[in-house]
């Protein structure tokens, strides 16, 4: 009896997922079919590859059937399902886990991909990530439709979804800046004058904080909601903004894919690498241990963004930071001139964030050689109030990361407990404040996506 009721509350939570996918991304019948085709077939070829020799050969065979919708021509765009990158984050992670836990590999083939299913549709980790996976949604700490309880709630759900909404909103009023200022700041004409580099590296700061605070921002709200039904899923951003060099950026930006794909193919491909290549002169050991491994990596991430021409330039311009990064890093000068100078490390850090902005950039940045339709003066001018916005959050999450507001407060303490309960307060308010005064609404289900997105 109790066995034929878990069942019902699965497929109840099942159908609960399904409605929320067609309300939130306007999908149709037909995307619901894809994903169930590709989620069933992915889910086979696992399970059929799972005791053939080489089987990491297949599982990338099978990653890449995956991805390969995200490359069609844009006749066909229309008929991939919404959300569907980080869908494919779901089930490539999903197969993963099926691969290497017995369990699973062992268990019934229809209720391991009504697991795998479920993962993928479930609530808003198909827009904002981090993406659920079979291991995730399986462990409930919570009744099995997932109604929210007081206990999930007071665990710090409601820190994180108040961290999220301050982060989104922050990012929303930085995205309000006008265009024209970015227009003008990469005019050909603008960059042949001295103050150029200032501005270029002022924007590449400004943009950084944009993404992030957007995209950790939906991820914390997305991962503070799952929670209070039982489904923890991995922290998809690790404060980047505190990593000195700008390789090490990567290492704690969107975890969701860069961390999965590091983990399972970046690692053992550079593991695979040193042990064929370590006798070779340094040249090659550079090519072929630290350059294939890194552009498999940014190929893959440039295929994950949609395969146009922009994306493998973002992903060429990426790889190239990344190697000079890691190769900075590793100079003597470099390093002893970081311990002995906190300053240094600190014009390193803001050196590497904004050259990561100027990267993300790539997508929205237009070169325009016609001439400047305002002066650098007026330009600053429009900027500094988003300037000063990411200044007072770069030194405000510093502050929060390092613990450096109540150091001689133990944790326990009930002035502690009051200082938590005024940030969350005081992080409350100025979120609603942004969102009242500068955040525009959403129009339609289409410009909430393309957000998302």
């Amino acid at each position: 009896m109790l066995t034929t009721t878990k069942k019902l509350l699965e497929n109840l939570r099942i159908i609960i997922f399904i409605i929320l996918y067609f309300f939130i991304t306007s999908a149709n019948l037909i995307h619901l079919i894809l994903i169930s085709l590709i989620s069933c077939f992915s889910v086979w070829l696992t399970c059929y590859f799972k005791d053939k020799k080489r089987f990491y050969i297949y599982l990338s065979l099978i990653s890449l059937f995956i991805l390969l919708p995200l490359i069609l021509p844009n006749t066909f765009r229309n008929y991939i399902p919404p959300g569907y990158q980080y869908i494919c984050i779901s089930l490539i992670a999903s197969n993963l886990f099926i691969a290497f836990n017995k369990k699973f590999r062992n268990d019934n083939f229809f209720a391991t991909y009504l697991s795998n299913f479920t993962a993928v549709l479930t609530p808003f980790t198909y827009l904002a990530g981090p993406s659920a996976t079979i291991e995730e949604v399986s462990k409930k700490e919570v009744d099995p439709v997932g109604l929210p309880d007081i206990n999930s709630i007071k665990n710090g759900k409601i820190k994180l979804a108040i961290s999220g909404f301050l982060k989104l909103s922050l990012g929303s009023y930085l995205s309000t800046m006008s265009g024209n200022i970015e227009n003008n700041i990469f005019n050909f004409n603008f960059l042949n004058s001295y103050n150029s580099i200032f501005f270029i590296i002022l924007f590449g700061f400004y943009n950084f904080w944009k993404y992030f605070l957007l995209f950790d921002g939906a991820s914390e709200l997305c991962k503070a909601f799952l929670s209070t039904i039982g489904i923890n899923v991995i922290d998809n951003f690790n404060s980047p903004y505190l990593a000195i060099f700008y390789h090490e950026i990567w290492s704690r930006w969107h975890l969701n894919i860069t961390d999965r794909v590091r983990n399972y193919l970046y690692m053992p491909l550079s593991l695979f690498c040193l042990r064929r290549f370590s006798k070779f002169n340094k040249i090659i050991q550079i090519m072929s241990i630290e350059l294939l491994p890194a552009g498999i990596l940014f190929f893959i991430i440039g295929i994950w963004h949609g395969g146009k021409k922009i994306d493998f330039i973002f992903a060429l311009v990426s790889l190239i930071f990344t190697m000079l990064s890691g190769l900075i890093s590793k100079n003597n000068f470099i390093k002893k001139a970081i311990k002995k100078s906190n300053l240094f490390k600190q014009l390193v850090r803001y050196f590497s964030i904004s050259l990561f902005g100027l990267a993300l950039g790539i997508y929205t940045i237009k070169f325009d050689s016609s001439d400047i339709t305002e002066n650098s003066i007026s330009i600053l001018n429009q900027f500094l109030p988003y300037l000063l916005t990411c200044i007072l959050t770069t030194i405000y999450f510093n502050f929060k990361s390092n613990k450096l507001f109540l150091p001689k407060i133990k944790e326990n303490s009930s002035s502690n407990s009051f200082f938590n309960i005024f940030t969350l307060f005081s992080e409350f308010l100025i979120a609603l404040f942004l969102q009242y005064k500068y955040v525009l609404p959403f129009d339609s289900s289409a410009e909430f996506m393309y957000f998302a997105y």
